[in-house]
């Protein structure tokens, strides 16, 4: 098992504040419990993962969000342990003065297939809950969002997973985003598209970098990034 890591970016709308988001962490908190098996972890005290079904589950959350707010805390982070297993990790972090929302993902979650189906799974579900106006990684942390050219709708860089808001999907078009030959192309219930170039970026990921060039020709986008 490793402690290296790897990164996935949101790009938020503006105005989101700490202290509007208790209902909708907490009902994305228990949505990937229920649906991945993801537990947040407690770490005011003790320190430790913790089933959406405790009875306590809302009033930590809502206890956490509460301090930030008293603190003038514009950043708040969160864990969660895939099976309450310490080795597959997320990380999660949201800086609502950039407008960022940024995971650190434990690149244990890239040995198996099943738990990058989890993974993905649980951006889908954050993507649907806070509804950013683009997502994608794998990357570096120091790879923010090109805020300029996402609020015209665009992107500049191609990489293994993207969410595309609305709004980019109505600058490309959906018939032109489908054309792109990537592994998976889901049309989100926004009318968002989420875009997998491949399944996983660190497994034989040579062979797909015909289908990125393709892609970002597709696009008219000047590059691509693999692996993170």
């Amino acid at each position: 098992m490793t402690e290296e890591y790897t990164y996935f970016q949101f790009a938020t709308g503006k105005g989101i504040e700490i202290s509007q988001i208790e209902s909708t962490f907490l009902h994305f908190s228990k949505a990937v419990f229920d649906e991945y098996r993801f537990f947040l972890v407690n770490d005011l005290s003790p320190y430790k993962p913790i089933p959406a079904n405790l009875i306590d589950f809302d009033s930590i959350i809502s206890k956490k969000l509460k301090e930030a707010v008293a603190e003038k805390d514009t950043d708040i982070s969160f864990d969660f342990w895939l099976n309450s297993q310490i080795t597959d990790r997320v990380s999660f972090i949201l800086a609502t003065s950039h407008r960022v929302a940024l995971l650190s993902i434990n690149r244990n979650f890239f040995v198996m297939d099943n738990t990058v189906f989890s993974f993905l799974g649980f951006c889908k579900i954050f993507y649907g809950f806070f509804c950013p106006l683009y997502g994608y990684g794998t990357t570096k942390p120091n790879d923010p969002p090109e805020f300029a050219k996402v609020d015209e709708g665009k992107i500049e860089t191609l990489y293994t997973y993207n969410f595309l808001g609305p709004d980019m999907v109505s600058k490309y078009g959906t018939e032109k985003l489908h054309s792109i030959p990537a592994w998976q192309i889901e049309d989100l219930s926004d009318g968002g598209i989420f875009i997998a170039m491949e399944l996983n970026p660190f497994e034989n990921w040579e062979k797909h970098t015909p289908n990125y060039e393709k892609a970002i020709e597709i696009l008219g986008v000047s590059r691509f990034q693999q692996g993170g």
